[in-house]
Parts: structure tokens; sequence; C-alpha cells
């Protein structure tokens, strides 16, 4: 089958950080224009109406369409995201590794990184009996995703920082 892929970059020329590779579910939203190759790829995007904080989750439910599943992202947030609480005690706010759980709710939380998405994916996947499976990857650089990725019409999902800068 085809593979996806979830990314993290860090600048336009540095490697990227994590990212998630999927046979059925790439990224989440398209560019007016199409990409400096030229090359666009069709993808319907979804409005983020109900869960103000589950960007990731639309990305990844915009994914799956893209591959022909039904995903809803309401029944993809509850049954397939792992979640944890956040909590404050006065002096802080406090939650999970955002490498293994979504950081509160998608409705109103702080979000998550590849890997949860990835293990979300796999998850729907699995219960959809596909034998494709989401992957992490890490290390390419936006030129280098385009070229093995967006160019084959194969989108991803990408973490990116405030003006693709390295993270302090």
């Amino acid at each position: 089958g085809k593979e996806v892929n979830v990314e993290v970059p860090a600048t336009k020329d540095e490697p990227t950080q994590p990212v998630t590779t999927v046979p059925p579910v790439t990224s989440a939203a398209t560019a007016d224009e199409p990409a400096a190759d030229g090359h666009k790829i069709d993808i319907e995007a979804m409005f983020q109406d109900e869960l103000e904080s589950g960007c990731e989750v639309y990305a990844a439910v915009t994914l799956l369409h893209y591959y022909g599943y039904e995903a809803d992202e309401l029944e993809f947030a509850e049954k397939y995201v792992p979640k944890s609480t956040n909590y404050s005690d006065g002096d802080g706010y406090y939650g999970p590794d955002l490498n293994s759980a979504f950081a509160g709710e998608p409705e109103f939380g702080y979000g998550a990184y590849a890997p949860v998405l990835k293990r979300a994916i796999n998850d729907y996947l699995a219960d959809n009996d596909s034998e494709a499976e989401a992957e992490v990857e890490r290390g390419l650089t936006l030129a280098e995703l385009c070229e093995r990725y967006i160019s084959r019409d194969d989108p991803v999902m990408v973490w990116v920082t405030t003006d693709m800068e390295l993270p302090e």
C-alpha cells in the first residue's frame, strides 16, 4: 500500500524534527497556490469548528479522507487519540509528554506530537482492516519532504515552529 507521512521540520533548510509516515494518511491542508516546484495536491480541507485545540485530529482525519477512509473527527478524537489530564499547582501548568498523549482534550487542550498521531492513525487503520501503517520520520528538509512525498501525491502532516525557527 501507499505510505503516508507526518513531519516535524525545524527550518526551511535544516532537517525536520519527528515525522510520521502512514500508508493512507498524510497532509492536512492545501495552499491556494502550487508549491515552488509547481506541484499541488488537491485535498479537501476540513473546517476546524468543534475541536478548538484539535488541529492534529483534523489533519489526521483529512489525510484519512484523502486515502478514502470515512473517518469522523469527533469519533477519531474520542476513540483513537490518547489523552492525558493537565493540572495546575498554582505555580504552573503540568501535563503529559506530548510524544505520549494529547495534553488535555482536543476541544480545549494543548496538543500532541507525531508519535501520538501515528498511534491513533494506526489504531484507526487496524480497526478498518487496513494493512497500512503510519510511521514517524525525522531528519528530512522541507525540500526532501516535497521531493519524496508531495511530488508523488502523498500529502504529509508536518509540525512546525513559528517562522520555521529551531526551538531554543
